[in-house]
């Protein structure tokens, strides 16, 4: 068994102080359990031109941002494994990519592979691959947000043997959470889902969230379901041995049953 909680806020666009100070006070009492935080998490969304990315990005690799140092030290105090979104830069390249810092304080960094809409102006495709984070036997596949609209990405990260996908997302289209249901079923995998909500202007750039961040179960079955426009932090019991029985019955298994030389 394990702990997975989801903070659900509203991003205000360039204001990445003010949202960092925002969560900190929102998860200070929060212990012992994996945190899901929106895509561009601190950042926002409603990019215009790179110049605004150079604003505003961070290289945590390289040890580098208020952000990932903040969040770097809360992890380690509060006994916390946490995902968010984040703009990384690597040379000359921008990237929409997800950090997980772990307890011990180790870190991750996945680049998104799907850019969606605008996205593709400002970012670099992700050259990662997916990646699956293991932290006292538990292992957390990354997705960010459209990566859930091509069953490949999800159906990868399960076969990586993943026990949850942990999914920061800025969700726009109406699509993805009635989506994941089928997502998880297909894949007989828990998916933890954080979105914002509310419109996000930056001059003529809007765009407008949908909130309803969620759990998903492996049957398919939506444990728990946000509000569309408030703010929201709750934290799940997870027990892995769900996610990890890729049995529908005694005669079909989701892997071995796969006829890849058909598809």
């Amino acid at each position: 068994m394990f702990n997975v909680s989801i903070l659900q806020y509203k991003i205000e666009f360039l204001k990445k102080k003010k949202n960092l100070d925002f969560v900190v006070n929102a998860i200070k009492n929060l212990k012992d359990t994996t945190l899901v935080l929106p895509e561009l998490a601190f950042t926002g969304y409603s990019f215009k031109n790179k110049n605004e990315l150079e604003y505003v990005y961070e290289s945590p690799m390289e040890n580098q941002g208020i952000v990932f140092k903040t969040l770097k030290n809360l992890s380690l105090k509060n006994n916390l494994n946490i995902v968010y979104g984040f703009v990384e830069k690597e040379n000359t390249s921008y990237y929409n990519s997800a950090c997980m810092i772990t307890k011990y304080g180790n870190i991750e960094v996945y680049r998104k592979t799907h850019l969606f809409y605008k996205e593709k102006l400002f970012f670099d495709n992700g050259n990662t691959g997916f990646k699956v984070v293991e932290v006292d036997n538990i292992k957390y596949g990354i997705a960010i947000c459209f990566d859930w609209f091509f069953p490949e990405s999800f159906r990868k990260l399960s076969k990586m043997n993943s026990d949850i996908i942990l999914h920061p997302s800025n969700l726009v289209m109406p699509y993805c959470q009635e989506a994941s249901k089928t997502r998880a079923l297909e894949n007989k995998i828990f998916i933890a889902t954080s979105n914002t909500y509310g419109e996000q202007k930056n001059n003529d750039v809007s765009y407008n969230f949908t909130g309803m961040s969620q759990l998903t179960s492996p049957n398919g079955e939506i444990i728990n379901r946000f509000s569309k426009d408030s703010f929201e932090l709750k934290t799940f019991s997870i027990d892995e041995k769900l996610s990890r029985n890729k049995y529908l019955n005694d005669y079909n298994n989701i892997f071995s049953d796969l006829k890849e030389n058909f598809y």
